[in-house]
């Protein structure tokens, strides 16, 4: 129940936070010899507390690997077996398959996003449609997501296999994208989903058509109701002196986090660099820094933020939006914070 409830992103509110709360603490000591194995090979588990954030990006990953990237059959074997030996042979194959999704991902990301700098006018491409031959249908709903993360517009990606292709969008602002796809339901064999996510089937010749069309029904719809601001709700204003263990374990007790019980959202103002910001990662798209106040040092990663690394300068104020996390790392465990949105320079307006 636990890993069903994080993983399919239902809210963490009432009975459902209780279940998931509950749930997680058995999870930890589970019996199931699947679950054991999938564990083992995630490097968690062991009876050690395990965080939503732990199943949502470690064990949900490599369950859902089996069906994108062939069938879920392996999964489902793995969570029925009732041998160590054969789940732990099950679940490294898992793990293996989640190591080639990530390595699929990446390769698709670099290609989209080349794709997606043709497409750089947003007036005239509100809605990212990009296609490639050979692009793993599997991973194509992923992909979709990186590219609304990286160019602030819904977007639509198509896996092409010879002359049709599969494709996945994602939307961003509140967008409809289901109703932009309206737009382009001539050019396409099948369609459907919802506001917010959405999956077609489409002839390779028609993809072109396909991207004119949705573009220009975005457009007529955007006429009407602009994008809504990328506001962030920021719940605190801080310093970084504040930022203590202690209060980290009063945080800890509205946890397990998820979708409608998201992570408290913190704001420094007037940081400073205390050293050069690093980008790191295996792919180069995340940045790790050293954010200074006073005598107070703190470590900060901003995941997918590596491109905006020129904005930021020794000497230079930063404003940072975050949200506080425990980093475990060889037995040591460290209060850092995780870059949620950040501005540099002049002094951000807040309401």
């Amino acid at each position: 129940v636990a890993i069903a409830t994080v993983c399919d992103v239902v809210p963490l509110v009432d009975e459902n936070r209780v279940l998931a709360r509950f749930g997680l603490r058995s999870l930890a000591n589970t019996s199931n010899p699947g679950l054991r194995a999938l564990l083992s090979v995630a490097k968690i588990g062991g009876g050690a507390k395990l965080e939503a954030d732990d199943v949502a990006y470690k064990v949900g990953p490599r369950i859902n690997a089996s069906g994108r990237l062939g069938s879920a059959q392996k999964a489902v074997e793995l969570l029925l077996a009732s041998d160590g030996a054969r789940a732990a042979q099950l679940a490294a194959e898992l793990d293996q398959l989640n190591e080639d999704r990530k390595r699929i991902e990446v390769e698709l990301v670099a290609l989209a996003r080349a794709q997606a700098e043709l497409y750089a006018d947003r007036d005239a491409h509100p809605v990212l449609v990009l296609a490639g031959q050979g692009w793993h249908q599997g991973v194509v709903g992923i992909v979709a997501a990186r590219m609304v993360q990286r160019f602030d517009r819904p977007a639509l990606v198509i896996g092409l296999d010879g002359d049709k292709g599969r494709g996945s969008a994602r939307s961003a602002h509140g967008f409809d994208i289901l109703d932009a796809l309206h737009g382009g339901a001539p050019h396409m064999i099948k369609y459907g989903g919802h506001a917010q996510a959405a999956g077609c089937e489409v002839r390779a010749c028609d993809v072109d058509a396909l991207r004119d069309a949705v573009c220009a029904r975005a457009r007529e719809k955007l006429a009407l109701a602009p994008f809504a601001a990328s506001d962030v709700w920021i719940d605190s204003d801080v310093s970084l002196n504040q930022m203590s263990d202690g209060l980290m374990r009063e945080i800890d007790r509205l946890r397990p986090f998820g979708e409608k019980n998201e992570r408290p959202l913190l704001y420094s103002g007037d940081v400073r660099l205390a050293e050069p910001a690093r980008t790191v990662g295996a792919d180069g798209t995340h940045m790790m820094l050293l954010l200074r106040q006073g005598s107070r040092v703190m470590k900060a990663m901003a995941f997918g933020m590596a491109h905006r690394a020129s904005e930021l300068a020794m000497g230079k104020p930063v404003h940072a939006v975050y949200t506080p996390k425990w980093n475990v790392f060889r037995g040591e465990t460290n209060l850092e914070l995780e870059i949620i949105d950040f501005q540099s320079g002049e002094r951000p307006a807040i309401d």
